[in-house]
């Protein structure tokens, strides 16, 4: 098979939500010989956008199936299913963005520094949404301390990541911290998405 059209192998199948195409359809634009030269690790970024809509994908399934009978309070559940989709779209459209670039003719350390400074301004964005409406919790409601820190980590590190790349402070590892940024994200809906599902089989459990 020839090199420019061949579709890479990605977990969950190349037909799971769709994505597998569009990588697909991404790699028939470009000639793979490019990629290997100019956008470093393809494989792994395409990978990781499949994940991240896995993850927003089962989340709400789960939070139609468990809304009535999960003990949590709705204004929680809101809260988790707003970081989950928004940091599970984010790493799927940055995990995406630098092929964009790449077609308008960015290559080398310009594509990840602008790629970066796009990711900086949107992670910034989504850590005042989720960060503020933490805040905003009542304060008779139960906080879990540690949970709020793991997502305040997350988040701080995903901005300081995205900010040093975008400064070109990172040199020629700046494909590798730009990938660090985008699997930020996907940790974190993925930490996220356990406390979903969490919420939804803990009813099931008592009940049995």
């Amino acid at each position: 098979m020839n090199s420019s059209v061949q579709i890479s192998a990605v977990p969950f199948g190349n037909n799971f939500f769709g994505l597998g195409r569009v990588g697909g359809a991404i790699q028939r634009r470009l000639p793979l010989s490019r990629w290997a030269e100019d956008v470093e690790n393809e494989d792994l970024l395409l990978t990781i956008a499949e994940v991240a809509v896995a993850f927003a994908g089962f989340a709400s399934i789960v939070s139609v199936l468990g809304r009535r009978s999960s003990d949590t309070p709705e204004y929680i559940n809101a809260l988790r299913m707003r970081a989950m989709i928004l940091s599970s779209l984010l790493a799927v459209a940055f995990s995406i963005l630098p092929f964009v670039l790449h077609s308008y003719g960015l290559t080398g350390g310009m594509l990840w520094r602008t790629s970066s400074a796009v990711l900086l301004l949107a992670s910034t964005g989504l850590a005042y949404s989720i960060l503020s409406r933490i805040f905003a919790v009542p304060a008779t409601a139960t906080r879990r301390t540690w949970i709020a820190v793991v997502v305040f980590a997350t988040l701080a590190s995903t901005v300081l990541t995205a900010g040093a790349n975008a400064l070109g402070a990172t040199g020629t590892s700046a494909a590798a911290v730009y990938l660090t940024s985008i699997a930020l994200l996907l940790f974190l809906a993925g930490f996220v998405f356990s406390f979903i599902l969490i919420s939804f089989l803990a009813p099931i459990s008592r009940e049995s």
